[in-house]
C-alpha cells in the first residue's frame, strides 16, 4: 500500500485514497486496524473487492468510526451488519437512528452520534436497538425529534449525553444512567421534567452544560441539588437575575464555571463569591462593570472576562488574585491606567488585551517576563520593545499604529507573530535574526521583510507568511 499509508504515518484514510488502485488489493499481513480510523460507509460499498476484504478488515479494526452520511445507506448498512462483522466498531455517526438490534451486532459500540445532516427532521426510532450495548458510554442527538421516550432506559453504562434542538418532554424522565456529563442546547422542557431529571442524575453528574434554554428561578433552584458538580457552563440563557443564582452557594466542589452571553450584570454575580474552589472562570460577553464578587476566589488560574464593561477599575480587582496565570480582558475599554494594575500580576503566562484603548505596553514588557502569549491587537500602540519577553510563543500586534518594534531577535521561542494592520517604518529582521521555532508570520506588507534573510537555516520551521495579497509558503523559502 506504500509508505504513505503505513500505520506509523496514517490515522485517517480519505475516500479518494481508499478507492485508489493501491488500496484495492489488501495484504492480509498488514495491520489494517491501525490504519483505518474514519470510514465512509458509502464509499466502502463502491469498492469492487469489498466483499472479499471487508470481513477481514473490520474484524481486525479497533476504535473505528463508521460514518453514514445519507439515510438511504441505512438499509444497506443493516444488511451488512447482520453478517456479524461490526463487533469492533466503537463510534457510529448517522443522520437517523432507526437501525434495529444494534446491540446484537455492534457489541463494542461506545458512542452514537445522531446528527442533522441531509434530513431536516431526523427521527430516532426503535428503542430496542440499544439493548445489549453494554459498552455504550456516549449518545449525541443533534437536530433530532425523539419518538420513543423510553430510548434511554436500555443504556445502563452511559456517561455522557448531548442533546441539541429537541422537543419532547417525556424524554428527560427516562434518563436514569449514572451520568457524568450532560449537555443540552436549545431544548424545551417543563419544570416537572427538569425536576425528575435532576433527581435521577444529581449524585453522579460532574459536568453540566446548558445553552439557549428558557429557565426560570424554579429550574435554577433545582440545580442546587448538583452538589458534586465540578464544571458548569451556561450560555445564551435569558432572564438571569440575582434571585436565579442563589443555588451557587450549594456548589461547593465547582472548579470550572462559564457564564457566557447571558446579559449578566454585576448584581447577579453576587452569589458567586461562595465558590472558593474555582480554578477557571469565564464570564465573557455580558454587561459586568465591577468585580467585587471575585475577591474570595484565591484558587483561580484562568480568568476570561472578554467583552464586558470593566474599564480600568476592573483591572484593580483582577490584580488582587496573584494565582491567575491566564487572563483575557478583550473589549473592556482599558487604557494605560489599567496596565498599572495588570503589570503587578507577575505570574501571568497568557495575556489578552485586544480591542481596548492602550497606547503603550512598557509596563507589560518590563514586568511580565513570564509571558508566553501576548495579544495586544486593535489598540493604539505606535512603538514597542519586547526584548525582555524571552519566553513568548505568540505575539499579536495586529491593527495598531505600530511603526517601530524592537527586541524581536531575543524571542527565540516565538512560534506565531501577527503584525497585520501596521505600517512598520523599518525591516523586521536583520542579519542577526534567527528564529528556530517561528512557524507563522502575518504582516501588512512584504516590504516590511528582508526576503534575503528568510532562509531555511535562519527559519527552519517557518511554514507560512501572509499579507494582504501575498502568500509565501514553505516551498518558496527553500529558494532563498
Amino acid at each position: 500500500m506504500g509508505n504513505t499509508n503505513h500505520p506509523a504515518n496514517c490515522h485517517v484514510l480519505h475516500e479518494q485514497e481508499f478507492l485508489s488502485n493501491q488500496c484495492l488489493h489488501f495484504d492480509r499481513d498488514l495491520y489494517i486496524h491501525q490504519i483505518f480510523v474514519h470510514l465512509s460507509f458509502q464509499e466502502l460499498f463502491k469498492c469492487r473487492q469489498v466483499s472479499r476484504c471487508w470481513n477481514y478488515m473490520v474484524l481486525q479494526v479497533r476504535n473505528v468510526h463508521v460514518i453514514i452520511s445519507d439515510t438511504k445507506q441505512i438499509d444497506s448498512f443493516e444488511k451488512v451488519m447482520k453478517k456479524g462483522i461490526f463487533h469492533n466498531v466503537a463510534h457510529l455517526s448517522t443522520p437517523k437512528l432507526c437501525i434495529k438490534y444494534l446491540g446484537k451486532y455492534m457489541r463494542n459500540l461506545e458512542s452514537i452520534h445522531v446528527v442533522k445532516r441531509l434530513e431536516p427532521n431526523a427521527t430516532i426510532l426503535q428503542c430496542q436497538c440499544l439493548e445489549g450495548l453494554d459498552n455504550l458510554k456516549e449518545i449525541v442527538f443533534k437536530g433530532s425529534q425523539v419518538v420513543n421516550a423510553k430510548l434511554m432506559r436500555n443504556c445502563k453504562s452511559l456517561k455522557r449525553i448531548e442533546i441539541r434542538y429537541l422537543k419532547n418532554n417525556e424524554f428527560w424522565e427516562n434518563i436514569v444512567s449514572p451520568l457524568e456529563e450532560f449537555v443540552i442546547f436549545n431544548v424545551k422542557m417543563g419544570f416537572n421534567s427538569w425536576k425528575v431529571l435532576v433527581c435521577n442524575i444529581k449524585k453522579s453528574l460532574k459536568v453540566l452544560k446548558i445553552g439557549k434554554c428558557t429557565f426560570t428561578k424554579l429550574e435554577y433552584d433545582e440545580m442546587s441539588e448538583f452538589q458534586n458538580l465540578e464544571s458548569l457552563t451556561l450560555t445564551q440563557m435569558s432572564e438571569v437575575t440575582d434571585e436565579c443564582f442563589k443555588f451557587f452557594s450549594n456548589l461547593k466542589y465547582l472548579k470550572s464555571l462559564k457564564i457566557q452571553s447571558c446579559n449578566l450584570s454585576s448584581e447577579a454575580c453576587y452569589h458567586l463569591n461562595s465558590l472558593k474552589k474555582l480554578t477557571k472562570l469565564d464570564m465573557s460577553d455580558n454587561i459586568i462593570d465591577q468585580l467585587s464578587f471575585i475577591n474570595g476566589m484565591k484558587e483561580i488560574r484562568s480568568l476570561k472576562l472578554m467583552d464586558n464593561r470593566l474599564g480600568n477599575e476592573g483591572c484593580l480587582f483582577v490584580s488582587a488574585l496573584p494565582s491567575i496565570t491566564k487572563l483575557f480582558l478583550t473589549g473592556n475599554e482599558i487604557s494605560n491606567e489599567g496596565l498599572l494594575h495588570i503589570s503587578q500580576m507577575t505570574n501571568l503566562t497568557d495575556l489578552d488585551l485586544g480591542n481596548n484603548k492602550i497606547t503603550s505596553i512598557e509596563l507589560i514588557t518590563e514586568n511580565l517576563t513570564k509571558l508566553q502569549k501576548l495579544g495586544i491587537y486593535v489598540n493604539r500602540i505606535s512603538s514597542a520593545d519586547v526584548s525582555k519577553l524571552v519566553d513568548l510563543r505568540e505575539l499579536n500586534f495586529s491593527h495598531n499604529k505600530l511603526t517601530s518594534l524592537k527586541g524581536l531577535n531575543n524571542l527565540k521561542h516565538l512560534q506565531n507573530l501577527f503584525l497585520y494592520g501596521n505600517k512598520l517604518a523599518t525591516k523586521l529582521f536583520t542579519s542577526e535574526s534567527h528564529f528556530p521555532k517561528l512557524e507563522y508570520l502575518e504582516v501588512q506588507s512584504m516590504d516590511n521583510i528582508n526576503l534575503k534573510i528568510l532562509t531555511k537555516e535562519r527559519f527552519p520551521k517557518l511554514i507560512r507568511i501572509t499579507e494582504d495579497k501575498y502568500d509565501l509558503r514553505n516551498e518558496q523559502l527553500d529558494q532563498n
